[in-house]
């Protein structure tokens, strides 16, 4: 044993008897004699860390595993990173740890408890995932990673053309990691409704949806993943891109520069990704076949993808070899082409040599005896089926279309039937370098790992709304429960103590304040009177009305909003709309618009009858109405509402409250026999039931979006309509 082994051997002794400080003394004067002992390395790298000096232990390990590849260095690391409170550089060994047969269900467990210490949800979601694919463990995991979806952003996929074979695995993906929903309803009606529940809204194909959800005020995140047709066809110069978050593209430079020269301001507005599609390997299994002399065309058959072409190109090549045969899986969608094709192969005396099998639902299944996958598209973004084909062995010929050769190998390539000819006859047959080219290039995990990559980027800018919601949940029973601080001693006075009026909600507050809140009183209704009142101060049920329509903004993540508030009495709702935008108000009391002026100095405020008073039309983005329209005879609420539809912008929205006609009769009526009064003494009721409302609305030109009842008292449920409407046609 030589003097710097016996260094070393003390060392280690001393660390079997948790003397770390002493057997780093002697580890480190071994390595100044051997400094490339991994496994010393390793030993130093544990006791660094057993010391509390993480950051100097990993930098030992990661040279003990870069000399060794031992797999005891391998797992020290990841628990050092551990130790270390650095889970995420831990995951990133998941990948070798599966591999070597070293990554646990209680390694990834606890990584992904140290992830959630750190808020890193979608990081924790990735190792339980990772856990669940390497051990089975999905019942047992399944309600944590439910649970921590409703932690994360929501995501709504959208696919209005019927054809989601390139989506559905990216669904599938994210669906494991975010709380996810398709839309199945595509009126501008179901798009928004779904556009107001989710965070992230995932275009898949650019076509008409997407130029309708562009025309809907802002509320999430947009993601349009455009194909190819898309980018000839009008919808792209329709869509209002700077609400577009990110445009997603395959890759191909001639499809992108076509859509540039259709929108030249296009990456001014909005960000373009490039994601490549993807092949899955598990699915399309490879098979090591021989050369053979059966191809395969797999597409719909139409005019672009060119088979006309493909069908002389096989004619030219069935005269050196008639033992070529040519199998086409797709459906026609061209009655032309099908015609056309049919009469050739006829002329050519093809009819034992050219067949049409129709659509596949196993692709890999009908390959399987199959050995060139051939194409002959004029143009194409990125085929997925070319993709597929290699996966399984097949090699490719590929019709030189724009921009096939920054997608793949110059040598898959051919322009004349020659040309076409050779790469079947000629050359190389290497079904393994086939499939390595697409595992290297364009695997269907990377393509989902760049998808969820985009994702948790979105991640890290917002707040989710379930966030959003559980919290508004929270504040709403705060502020319910204060509700009695809204009343001065002085004003208690004059109002009558009747307990069946307590909001239900106040009721479900702390034990303390709904002790308290017993004893107040009916708000009453706002009248002229309402402008004694501090000016600046919302009643309880004015701030429940405010809120419900401020919830709505506030899922716009929008501040740049044109925003009329048509009768904003002392502009107390103005003030807050003045978060999301320039705000336009006008009453017919001149008192009022001096309090909403000194309420809310940003606004602009008219005074005058808003039903004489021009307004510009198709100027503003959000219209809101709170308690007016009761107040108008029924010709004049017609006019109103159509006021209203002229001063919208396509697509803009109306948020109206209105009394509840049924309930505020019934409500009247108890107010007169147990108090003598009305409850309400406005010169002009002219109360509606949500069918009048809606049917006004539709009348005006306006189309629904939804009515709902606000709020409930003990006796009194859904005193007030709200109703949100939006612009659709033009005049």
């Amino acid at each position: 044993m030589t003097a710097a082994t016996e260094l070393y051997e003390k060392g280690l002794k001393l660390a079997e008897k948790n003397d770390f400080a002493g057997a780093l003394q002697y580890v480190q004067e071994y390595l100044t004699h051997c400094p490339h002992d991994g496994a010393a390395l390793n030993d130093a790298g544990m006791i660094l860390s057993a010391l509390g000096r993480h950051n100097d232990g990993l930098e030992h390990l990661r040279r003990a595993l870069q000399l060794t590849g031992d797999t005891r260095c391998l797992w020290n690391l990841a628990e050092v990173y551990l130790a270390a409170g650095q889970p995420a550089a831990a995951t990133e060994l998941f990948g070798q740890l599966h591999k070597e047969g070293l990554l646990t269900p209680d390694f990834a467990n606890r990584t992904a408890e140290a992830l959630l210490g750190q808020g890193d949800v979608g990081g924790a979601v990735e190792c339980l995932l990772a856990s669940q694919a390497a051990w089975g463990e999905a019942g047992m995991l399944e309600p944590v990673l439910t649970s921590l979806r409703h932690l994360r952003p929501r995501v709504a996929f959208f696919c209005d053309t019927n054809q989601d074979t390139f989506i559905k695995d990216i669904q599938n993906s994210v669906g494991q990691r975010f709380e996810t929903h398709i839309c199945t309803n595509y009126t501008y009606e179901g798009i928004a409704d779904l556009m107001d529940w989710c965070d992230i809204a995932f275009f898949e194909w650019c076509t008409q949806q997407v130029v309708t959800a562009t025309a809907y005020p802002k509320k999430c995140k947009i993601v349009v993943r455009l194909h190819r047709y898309e980018a000839y066809r009008p919808w792209v110069e329709q869509v209002q891109w700077d609400k577009v978050d990110a445009l997603v593209t395959v890759g191909n430079k001639y499809v992108y520069n076509h859509l540039l020269s259709r929108v030249p301001d296009l990456e001014s507005r909005t960000r373009s990704v490039i994601i490549p599609n993807g092949a899955d390997l598990e699915r399309f299994a490879f098979i090591d076949r021989p050369r053979g002399k059966n191809l395969a065309c797999v597409a719909r058959l139409n005019l672009h993808k060119n088979q006309m072409y493909l069908l002389h190109c096989f004619n030219r090549l069935h005269q050196i070899d008639p033992e070529y045969k040519l199998y086409f899986a797709g459906v026609f969608q061209d009655d032309v082409l099908k015609q056309y094709l049919e009469h050739m192969i006829a002329e050519l005396g093809l009819q034992d040599a050219v067949f049409f099998d129709g659509w596949q639902d196993d692709v890999s299944g009908w390959l399987a005896d199959k050995h060139y996958l051939v194409t002959s598209s004029m143009i194409e973004n990125h085929p997925v089926n070319v993709l597929e084909g290699m996966a399984c062995g097949l090699k490719p010929v590929i019709h030189a279309y724009p921009g096939s050769d920054s997608l793949f190998p110059k040598e898959y390539l051919w322009r004349t039937p020659e040309e076409f000819c050779d790469s079947i006859l000629k050359g190389s047959y290497e079904p393994a370098a086939y499939r390595e080219y697409v595992a290297g290039h364009y695997s269907l995990t990377q393509q989902l790992m760049s998808v969820n990559g985009l994702l948790c980027g979105f991640e890290r800018q917002i707040t989710p709304k379930s966030k959003l919601q559980a919290q508004a949940a929270v504040d709403e029973k705060k502020d319910r429960a204060y509700y009695d601080t809204f009343w001065s001693p002085a004003q208690k006075d004059q109002t009558v103590k009747v307990d069946a009026m307590i909001d239900q909600a106040l009721e479900q507050a702390s034990q303390a304040l709904s002790a308290a809140a017993a004893n107040a009183e009916t708000p009453q209704p706002a009248t002229s009177e309402t402008l004694t009142r501090p000016s600046d101060m919302e009643t309880a049920w004015e701030k429940i009305r405010h809120d419900e329509i401020i919830s709505i903004l506030k899922n716009t993540h929008q501040s740049n909003l044109d925003l009329l508030d048509l009768g904003c009495g002392r502009g107390l709702l103005a003030k807050r709309l003045a978060d999301y935008g320039r705000v336009t108000g006008i009453d017919w009391s001149a008192e009022g618009v001096e309090l909403a002026k000194a309420n809310c100095p940003t606004g602009t405020f008219l005074c005058g009858n808003f039903l004489q008073t021009p307004l510009p039309k198709e100027s503003f983005d959000i219209i809101t109405s709170v308690e007016v329209i009761e107040h108008l005879s029924p010709d004049d609420q017609l006019k109103y509402l159509e006021l209203a539809y002229r001063s919208l912008k396509w697509g803009g929205i109306m948020m109206l409250t209105t009394p509840n006609r049924p309930v505020v009769q019934r409500l009247n009526e108890w107010h007169k026999a147990t108090r003598g009064t009305a409850w309400t003494d406005q010169p002009i009721e002219n109360w509606l039931n949500a069918t009048e409302l809606v049917s006004a609305a539709e009348k005006a030109g306006l189309t629904m979006r939804a009515v709902q009842t606000l709020i409930d008292t003990e006796h009194f449920v859904g005193v007030h309509l709200f109703l949100t409407a939006c612009k659709l046609s033009n005049d």
